[in-house]
């Protein structure tokens, strides 16, 4: 019971993390909209577009993408490391 209570709370830190390191930066977007992004891009249709293509851009080609490989790389190093 502890060890999965653990691991959904180790989720939830990480989806919060993984949102606000796609949702801060030199332009800031709403959390709202980073998940809808995220969500139109999964499941096209699903939500209706109310954002710029530029804020798309900014985190489909670029803020995801660098969250996730620092996530990789994180979980690399967890795994090499002693």
């Amino acid at each position: 019971m502890k060890t999965t209570l653990f691991i959904l709370a180790a989720l939830l830190v990480l989806c919060l993390t993984v949102t606000v390191g796609v949702s801060l930066g030199s332009a800031p977007i709403p959390v709202a909209t980073v998940w809808a992004i995220i969500a139109a891009k999964i499941v096209p249709g699903s939500v209706e577009v109310l954002w710029s293509a530029g804020r798309e851009s900014i985190v489909w080609d670029v803020r995801l993408p660098r969250v996730a490989l620092a996530g990789l790389v994180g979980a690399g190093l967890a795994v090499t490391c002693p």
